[in-house]
């Protein structure tokens, strides 16, 4: 099965070129290329071949421009300067290279720095959401908790008032036990002294009725 998309580094390895020289005609618009969520760059297989056939097209008429100047008298006479032409011709090269390099460098760090900060913002809503779903549940936990205690707190109260109400009531009663033996205290003290009182009575009747003279006492209504 023939592949369809390619990435910036296949695509390059097809072309024939690095992976810079095609990012860079990306971003030019040069080549067209679609890109996903994450930034990673996809072109089309006949995109890709369109543009080898381009590159090789170009290269080819360089080679036979090379080839007539090659011959030329000039290029003969002045020979002398050739080693100069190919090291000038070098240090480009060279710095091509260097460049794509760096340019490559530059794009797999940018990558990879974007793939982390992507990484970092996921990780970072995924604790926001979990610390929020946590927040509620504690929330939720606290709210229970809070209706337990009010619940305590009222069964306390309440038994707080019906101890409260039994010690008055005992407090009372004691209070009354004590009201009652008083005064049954009182009472068996005035019934001795009203038993006292009726026996001195009797007794000075008794002594009356020995002392003195009947016919006296008739005078009195006493028999």
């Amino acid at each position: 099965m023939i592949q369809e998309q390619y990435t910036l580094k296949e695509a390059a390895e097809l072309a024939g070129v690095s992976k810079v020289t095609v990012w860079r005609l990306v971003q030019k618009g040069e080549l067209a290329a679609t890109q996903d969520e994450k930034g990673r760059y996809t072109l089309e297989r006949e995109t890709v071949l369109k543009y080898r056939e381009t590159l090789h097209g170009n290269e080819g008429d360089s080679a036979k421009r090379f080839e007539r100047q090659a011959e030329t008298p000039e290029e003969t006479v002045d020979s002398a300067s050739e080693p100069i032409s190919n090291v000038t011709e070098t240090a480009p090269q060279r710095f091509t290279r260097s460049a794509e390099t760096a340019y490559e460098t530059v794009e797999m760090v940018s990558s990879d720095l974007h793939r982390l900060a992507l990484e970092s913002a996921h990780h970072a809503l995924e604790s926001t959401r979990r610390a929020e779903e946590r927040a509620d549940r504690a929330e939720r936990q606290m709210e229970i908790l809070s209706g337990q205690l009010i619940q305590y707190q009222r069964a306390l109260q309440e038994r707080a008032e019906s101890l409260a109400e039994k010690e008055a009531i005992a407090k009372q009663a004691e209070l009354l036990a004590e009201e009652n033996a008083q005064k049954l205290s009182l009472y068996e003290q005035e019934k001795q002294q009203w038993t006292l009182e009726l026996e001195t009575a009797k007794s000075r009747i008794n002594w009356l009725e020995r002392k003195v003279p009947r016919w006296v006492r008739g005078l009195f209504g006493a028999r």
